[in-house]
């Protein structure tokens, strides 16, 4: 059973419990190994269980690590459902560190 009751965020229409299902079938059966490595990755990215991934960088270069604005929020959306520009509908990881952050990316 999920209670729903807790989420005070609204930053659009995604709920934190579609994600916790979308990962049950993307990365649930994946070898111990790789789960290993999404926990690690979702531990640094989204629960920042060592502070901001990018505290070494100036704000104006945290890219999608920054605050979520419209600009973050809607590139990361069109990221997931795969309505991006071309080349920019897969994360890599030049946009951990910044550096996919240019107009050819709408960000």
């Amino acid at each position: 059973m999920i209670n729903h009751w807790w989420d005070a965020f609204g930053a659009g229409p995604d709920a934190p419990d579609t994600t916790v299902l979308l990962a049950m079938i993307a990365i649930a059966e994946r070898p111990p190994a790789e789960r290993q490595a999404w926990r690690a990755f979702f531990g640094h990215l989204v629960f920042r269980t060592h502070g901001h991934p990018l505290a070494h960088l100036p704000a104006e270069h945290h890219g999608l690590l920054g605050p979520l604005k419209p600009d973050n929020w809607g590139y990361i959306r069109e990221s997931c459902t795969g309505s991006g520009e071309a080349g920019c509908g897969a994360f890599t990881v030049s946009w951990m560190v910044g550096l996919n952050t240019g107009p050819e990316c709408g960000v």
